[in-house]
């Protein structure tokens, strides 16, 4: 097995060049502080929200929608997006008992 290599490197001052690395902790939006960092295989980490969207499939109807700050799970939201599943479908009249 190769001898581990070290690859430290500085630039003309002696100051030390370090990967760069795209997080929450180095980068925010000063316009809109709430958007995340997001990563997805083949693209460039940015920031984002994430949407999600509850649908009737039999009949091809979004009853619920809400965005989140990227990177969160879905489940985190699953509660909201009932609750107004349950809301949008009552103030049409059908009942979800």
């Amino acid at each position: 097995m190769p001898a581990h290599t070290d690859s430290t490197r500085v630039d003309e001052n002696g100051n030390l060049i370090r990967p760069k690395f795209l997080s929450n902790h180095t980068h925010y939006s000063p316009t809109d502080p709430d958007a995340k960092i997001s990563v997805k295989p083949g693209k460039a980490r940015q920031l984002n929200y994430s949407g999600q969207i509850a649908v009737d499939d039999s009949h091809h109807v979004i009853t619920g929608a809400c965005a989140s700050t990227a990177g969160s799970k879905d489940s985190e939201n699953l509660a909201e997006k009932l609750d107004q599943t349950i809301e949008n479908l009552a103030s049409v009249g059908i009942s979800t008992k």
